[in-house]
Parts: structure tokens; sequence; C-alpha cells
């Protein structure tokens, strides 16, 4: 599932690495809420 990568995607967001993010709403949110 999306949730257990959080983390990982908060770090390559903030780097750089991805510009755009296809993903379930649970994680899009969980992901928005972290940041």
């Amino acid at each position: 599932g999306g949730t257990e990568k959080i983390e990982a995607l908060k770090a390559a967001l903030k780097g750089g690495f991805i510009h755009s993010l296809i993903t379930d709403e649970v994680t899009a949110r969980t992901l928005i809420s972290s940041l």
C-alpha cells in the first residue's frame, strides 16, 4: 500500500525527484497532511 511509503514520497518530492504523482486518495491525503 501507498501509506507505508509516505516518508519516501515526501523526501522524493522535497528533493525534486518527483514532478507528478499518481496515487490513491488515502495516500494523497496522508501525504498532504504530513507536509
